[in-house]
């Protein structure tokens, strides 16, 4: 979904996990001087501190410099954030990026098993006696997991703290459905190079196709007992996605 273009926008990019964003901060980072990017990772960029919540963003962005910012990129983007930070004048773009819901739980579990193998505990995957959960036990037993989208969503754009509810109802996801409406850009990772192209030509980027962390281990597909299992645990991310696509 795109409307129409200006490249003097804001753009903010809402970075859902395992849908991209990393492949967009890279390129960013490669192609633009620090002064007109912010980077919310925390993770990612050890020049900032920890963030946790929106206090912790905010009390971040006061103390930096934002005259020549074009983009603000990470996790801990959320929607307002224009308001609280930038001229009120200013043109502003909001970006996201889903995915099949079923590619993204299997990306997500490959990338904190990678982590296991590492011998760095991944939190969810490894339990407290230092067993593996396996798919169908991590989305049972870890429910926080599920309808990871939604619910991060939900978090960015409906809530004033970022902190996403670990039970997630109905009404919940009809006000992040509506809140979507006003993004300027919903990519799709399973239709990446489209995606991305229209993402960087908005951005006045050099065009190219998404590349960061890309999981080494490669899961096999979900079985059928697995496929039943993430059904019922995961509507509203099955469901988003569908409104996505149609």
């Amino acid at each position: 979904m795109i409307k129409n273009s200006c490249l003097s926008s804001l753009h903010i990019i809402v970075h859902v996990g395992k849908c991209g964003g990393l492949s967009i901060r890279d390129h960013v980072i490669e192609n633009l001087p620090d002064s007109q990017y912010i980077d919310l990772y925390g993770f990612a960029n050890p020049q900032i501190p920890p963030l946790k919540n929106s206090k912790d963003v905010d009390d971040y962005l006061k103390t930096i410099n934002k005259k020549n910012t074009r983009i603000v990129m990470g996790h801990f983007s959320y929607y307002g954030i224009h308001n609280r930070h930038f001229p009120k004048s200013q043109k502003v773009r909001y970006i996201t990026m889903l995915r099949n819901p079923y590619a993204r739980l299997l990306s997500h579990y490959n990338y904190l098993i990678m982590g296991v193998q590492g011998k760095q505990a991944r939190r969810g995957v490894r339990r407290d006696d230092g067993t593996i959960r396996t798919i169908k036990e991590w989305i049972i037993e870890f429910a926080s997991f599920n309808n990871y989208m939604s619910k991060f969503l939900y978090s960015r754009m409906c809530t004033s703290d970022l902190i996403w509810p670990d039970n997630f109802n109905d009404e919940q996801y009809e006000k992040m459905i509506k809140s979507l409406d006003k993004f300027y850009f919903i990519g799709d990772l399973e239709r990446a190079e489209k995606s991305f192209s229209e993402i960087y030509k908005m951005m006045d980027l050099p065009v190219k196709g998404p590349h960061s962390n890309q999981s080494i281990i490669k899961e096999k597909k979900l079985k059928k007992t697995e496929i039943e299992i993430f059904e019922k645990y995961n509507k509203y991310d099955i469901e988003l996605y569908r409104s996505l696509k149609s």
